[in-house]
């Protein structure tokens, strides 16, 4: 599973390493598996994970994601950042 959100933060670091048209290709593709669940992200979700960024040291959306994970039981993540944790 992952959000809007995140394929958004995908997005915006691939159109600086790939053509314009094979993002739009790969972004279908994302969209269209049907092993991967895309999900919205609410208001309240993103103002919650907002209220995170002081305990956890990290940034809104690495917060939103720790958000997501808990409301629907995820205890695990794959990630490339470092983020700290406090």
């Amino acid at each position: 599973m992952t959000s809007v959100v995140h394929i958004s933060e995908i997005s915006n670091i691939l159109k600086h390493v790939m053509p314009i048209h094979d993002l739009q290709t790969f972004l279908i593709g994302l969209y269209s598996l049907d092993n991967i669940k895309i999900i919205d992200v609410s208001k309240e979700q993103y103002l919650k994970a907002i209220g995170l960024i002081d305990e956890y040291g990290i940034d809104p959306n690495d917060c939103l994601a720790l958000v997501l994970m808990e409301e629907y039981g995820i205890d695990e993540i794959y990630t490339f950042d470092k983020g700290s944790r406090k």
